[in-house]
């Protein structure tokens, strides 16, 4: 809880229902385009996070066929697409992508799962 306090002001928690989801997000201050999680899909195996991707704006925010899976102490966000395939994998530059990593490395519960690679 300690890492959402230090966030920007412009980065919102949002609770939104989108297909039946509760959902996380983070959002740009500037353009309100929306990086979120499922409120109840985050799993867990040490430092690393992991989710299916939402994303969107103010006005309608859909799943996308991405996981993100973070590297909470070096703060890496990883996608991988339906396959399992990193396509990306990088420290965000963006202060919408730092602003999710944070609030996924924040969130409260997570599943355990022993399975989610930590490399």
């Amino acid at each position: 809880m300690k890492a959402l306090a230090a966030l920007p002001a412009f980065a919102l928690l949002l609770a939104t229902d989108a297909m039946a989801q509760n959902l996380v997000c983070a959002q740009d201050g500037t353009t309100f385009k929306q990086m979120c999680f499922a409120k109840n899909g985050v799993r867990s195996n040490g430092n690393v996070r992991s989710a299916k991707l939402y994303q969107g704006g103010p006005k309608n925010v859909t799943e996308t066929t991405y996981t993100a899976r973070v590297h909470c102490v070096s703060g890496v966000l990883e996608l991988t697409d339906r396959q399992g395939v990193a396509f990306a994998r990088n420290r965000p530059e963006a202060q919408l992508g730092k602003d999710f990593v944070n609030i996924l490395c924040g969130h409260s519960p997570t599943k355990n799962d022993p399975k989610l690679a930590t490399n």
